[in-house]
């Protein structure tokens, strides 16, 4: 997972986009049809991993 959020963030800098509020939707977008849902699921799984880490260091 954090290869494809690395290359995600290449992508942006090679693009020139500017850091946005919402620079994950904006770059899916822009990757065309097949971007936008790949980077929703991408964004799914970081945050479920974040929050099953976030449960594990309280038990």
């Amino acid at each position: 997972m954090e290869l494809g959020i690395s290359t995600i963030g290449m992508y942006r800098t090679l693009s020139g986009y500017a850091l946005l509020s919402n620079a994950p939707a904006a770059l899916g977008q822009a990757m065309g049809g097949a971007g936008y849902p790949l980077m929703c699921i991408l964004m799914i799984l970081a945050a479920g991993s974040t929050l099953d880490s976030a449960f594990a260091s309280l038990s």
